[in-house]
């Protein structure tokens, strides 16, 4: 009785272990996978060209401002009190207006990245997820952004741990 005790005992343990080790890991640079997707050059050029307005225009409103300043500098000692102020007033609106546009066309850049790459990040997650089903890969890790791609179907274990732990 032992001896079959024994052996079951060996082969349940020699099964888990094949299991576990039948379990095929990868690794992708996701990064490099997109750099060398063709439409990935097109939408870099998208937002190169999209960044190059925005920053054109603000390169336009700073030296509106650079040349108001230098105006006032230079004119600031024959001018009356409330032409002063009002001077002073009228470069703290456009230095507010030259920030709020900085902040709004920083976003705006950001916002048409995600626009522009959110399709062809997509069709690269869908190949990746694809081979790896494929190939047998339960597990898929991104090298550029050190997190996971791609997950086969496992165990949910939290059931397991809240019993550990006398959670309902």
């Amino acid at each position: 009785m032992k001896k079959i005790l024994f052996i079951t005992m060996v082969g349940i343990f020699a099964a888990c272990n094949a299991n576990a080790q039948s379990k095929k890991l990868g690794h992708i640079n996701s990064q490099e996978l997109v750099n060398l997707m063709p439409e990935a050059k097109a939408a870099q050029d998208s937002l190169q060209k999209f960044a190059g307005a925005v920053q054109g225009e603000y390169e336009r409103m700073a030296g509106e401002l650079k040349k108001l300043a230098e105006d006032f500098e230079a004119n600031k000692g024959g001018m009356s009190e409330i032409i002063r102020q009002s001077k002073i007033n009228e470069l703290n609106d456009k230095q507010g207006r030259l920030n709020e546009f900085e902040k709004l066309g920083n976003q705006e850049v950001s916002k048409k990245e995600q626009e522009l790459f959110k399709p062809i990040s997509d069709r690269a997650l869908k190949a990746i997820e694809d081979v790896a089903k494929e190939k047998g890969y339960q597990y898929v890790f991104d090298k550029a952004r050190g997190g996971l791609l791609y997950a086969g179907e496992t165990d949910d274990v939290l059931p397991f741990v809240k019993t550990k732990l006398g959670l309902k």
